[in-house]
């Protein structure tokens, strides 16, 4: 008996389809979903206002509040990527009305009454919640632990240098 391949074409064509199909189309990972490719996200827009409670520190204000630009605002992969460095200069707003260097990871307070020294060792960035459409009234959160050395005289009173965490959440919302 001779059998006609003609009809089973078809039949191979399909089987390959279906093959092809349930490995993601042989292109990309082999994990069978689909993908797409969309252009990033649209820019941050508007204006922004930052609020940085600070928990745990031995002097200072315990929140700040500054009007900041869509730019300020951290991408989580821009706060994923913050260093001592940054979070030393966060660590300024504690200190309003006092004049604050900063080198590196260490910032130095001075005025006539004060020579108070913070230096950051390490930390961790946790808690990031990103505000999707990001329309007005809506927030970026995020939750900086630093590990950190400070001391010396503030306001005309001696602090012994200790090593500690400070926390520092930050809230940015759009008000325009």
């Amino acid at each position: 008996m001779k059998l006609d391949a003609g009809p089973f074409r078809w039949l191979f064509a399909a089987a390959l389809l279906l093959a092809l199909a349930a490995c993601g189309g042989g292109g990309g990972g082999g994990s069978g979903e689909i993908r797409t490719i969309s252009p990033g996200g649209a820019a941050l827009q508007g204006t922004w206002l930052r609020t940085i409670t600070f928990q745990g520190g031995t002097v200072g204000a315990t929140s700040t509040q500054l009007t900041v630009t869509a730019a300020d605002v951290p991408t989580e992969s821009e706060a994923g990527a913050f260093t001592t460095s940054t979070a030393a200069a966060l660590q300024a707003g504690r200190f309003p009305n006092k004049t604050v260097t900063a080198n590196g990871s260490t910032i130095s307070v001075t005025d006539p009454d004060s020579g108070f020294t913070v230096q950051v060792h390490g930390l961790s960035i946790t808690n990031y919640v990103g505000c999707g459409s990001c329309a007005v009234g809506t927030a970026v959160t995020l939750t900086i632990t630093a590990d950190l050395t400070e001391g010396g005289l503030f306001d005309g009173t001696t602090f012994t240098t200790v090593r500690h965490n400070v926390v520092l959440t930050l809230r940015y919302e759009r008000v325009s």
